[in-house]
């Protein structure tokens, strides 16, 4: 069960036990040492980034002979590296808002020997202390001890034979009633729904489907590469058109919603997030996981770390600037341009601390492509070809950024893991969640996360099948009052979410 793999803090309430705590432990030395390690990493993981535009440059002029034509393409390049620096500062800026240091997650978390974590799964209480660690799901895990976790389970592992393997490997007792709340009704509804969905055929593959995906989008990499030449401002505007629907196949094949072959659809989710985009599959599904295992729940949904630029949350808000936050419904739109700049940086970090140096190859490879076909083929010069770059990643990041913050963003927030303990998985996925528009059109432009209901409820189903079901959700929704089916046009949808944005900052402000 993707359960975030987050470091669990369990302090003690006495004051013996605090003092205990602070004394120095041989696992606290060798765990400092290791937070050292990483500070040192993460600062030197700034030349992963600078070093990976340094290589596409000099291969691609290597490869292909040109020489350096002007001075002003060696002074792009230095721009584009104090780009790439400045960028880095703004992680900096997130990290100093939004996390903890290593040290005080370190100090926070519980001793190696302490209580046993177990989740409760099917009526059994299953013994997860050791094997959170190994979890490949990440610390998503984490998000759910002490909890039933039977919906998250089959919704993330529903055909997973290997899932099921480890779970009998695993210690395990009957549970007892006092360990797991009551099921409320709509619960054995929503799995029977489940059942009735799976014989319908709704979790098999669609591959007309897919076929016009992937057709659509290396139709508009091929026409905005050849088109580079006569016109570079709409050929970037292609691509980042077509990198923003590589954002949608490859959200699919992370949840295993392509063929359903878990081997296939990481390979998928490699080639377009990869190879296509120049991103991280690994990093998207250690991040995304932990939204859908609990979204909206401040600490744990990462997709909440928008601080100190953005709040849609009046609770939150209170740590933002003032100064800063007042215009937030005026530079929504043109942060986002920054969307995927940001995360160039994040996922080549990501690489770097997690050692995956094929994801890091298959980075590189992407860059070498575009370079010669801007560079070697299209003849652009190095400055048009970083313009173009931009220009491109500027339109992906406010087409994918606008679009997610449509669906959950306006719902209700819960302040930390507490609030959202507990509550189930029907009842968190639909509360925190909202659907717009049921328009076919609205539904391709937006890889039909347009229903995000149910696409939460049913994370592993093709997304083109959720037009299938949205009656089915709807209609359970409906006969229970503790469940909310939330749904609007886009422009509703999209007015909500400056509306709460203008709210929220007026709130601040007024403080």
């Amino acid at each position: 069960m993707p359960v975030p793999r987050a470091d669990h803090g369990g302090s003690r309430s006495s004051t013996a036990a605090k003092k205990e705590m602070q004394k120095p432990r041989a696992h606290d030395k060798d765990g400092l040492k290791k937070s050292t390690s990483n500070q040192q990493g993460m600062e030197s993981g700034l030349f992963l980034p600078l070093g990976l535009l340094v290589l596409q440059i000099a291969i691609v002029k290597r490869i292909w002979g040109e020489e350096w034509r002007t001075l002003a393409d060696q002074g792009w390049s230095l721009v584009a590296a104090l780009v790439a620096s400045v960028l880095y500062l703004v992680k900096i800026m997130f990290n100093r808002f939004c996390k903890k240091s290593k040290h005080e997650k370190l100090m926070s978390a519980e001793p190696a020997n302490g209580p046993r974590k177990y989740v409760f799964l099917n009526g059994l209480k299953y013994d997860v202390t050791e094997f959170a660690d190994k979890h490949p799901g990440g610390k998503v895990i984490r998000f759910y001890f002490d909890q039933d976790c039977t919906d998250a389970y089959n919704a993330f592992h529903r055909s997973s034979k290997w899932a099921a393997e480890t779970l009998k490997s695993l210690k395990k007792t009957k549970a007892i009633p006092a360990d797991v709340p009551p099921q409320p009704a709509y619960i054995k509804e929503y799995r029977e729904l489940v059942r009735k969905w799976t014989r319908m055929g709704l979790y098999n593959p669609n591959w007309f489907f897919i076929g016009m995906r992937v057709l659509e989008i290396v139709g508009c990499l091929v026409f905005s590469i050849y088109f580079a030449r006569h016109t570079i401002i709409l050929s970037a505007m292609i691509a980042g058109y077509a990198w923003a629907k590589c954002g949608f196949l490859q959200h699919d094949a992370g949840h295993l919603g392509i063929t359903g072959n878990s081997d296939v659809d990481i390979l998928i989710q490699v080639a377009f997030e990869g190879f296509a985009k120049g991103g991280s599959a690994a990093w998207w599904r250690n991040r995304h996981n932990k939204h859908h295992a609990k979204p909206n729940v401040h600490n744990q949904d990462s997709d909440l770390v928008t601080l100190p630029f953005l709040s849609w949350d009046k609770d939150h808000a209170k740590e933002a600037p003032k100064w800063l936050i007042r215009y937030q419904a005026y530079y929504f739109v043109p942060l986002l341009c920054l969307y995927v700049p940001i995360f160039f940086i994040t996922t080549k970090l990501f690489m770097w601390r997690k050692k995956h140096p094929f994801e890091a190859f298959v980075a590189v490879l992407h860059h070498l492509a575009f370079g010669y076909g801007l560079m070697g083929w299209s003849g652009l010069s190095l400055a048009e070809t970083v313009g173009w770059f931009l220009l491109g990643y500027a339109v992906q990041g406010v087409y994918l950024g606008f679009v997610f913050s449509l669906s959950h963003f306006v719902m209700p927030h819960m302040h930390g893991p507490e609030e959202g303990k507990n509550v189930d998985w029907v009842k968190l996925q639909c509360n925190t969640t909202l659907d717009f528009s049921e328009s076919e059109v609205v539904g391709w432009l937006t890889g039909h996360l347009n229903l995000q209901i149910e696409h939460h409820l049913c994370p592993t189903m093709p997304s083109s099948n959720y037009q299938y079901i949205k009656d089915d959700v709807r209609k359970l929704c409906q006969k229970y009052s503790e469940i909310n089916y939330t749904a609007m046009s886009l422009w509703e949808a999209v007015r909500l979410n400056f509306k709460t944005l203008d709210e929220v900052a007026r709130h601040r402000c007024s403080a």
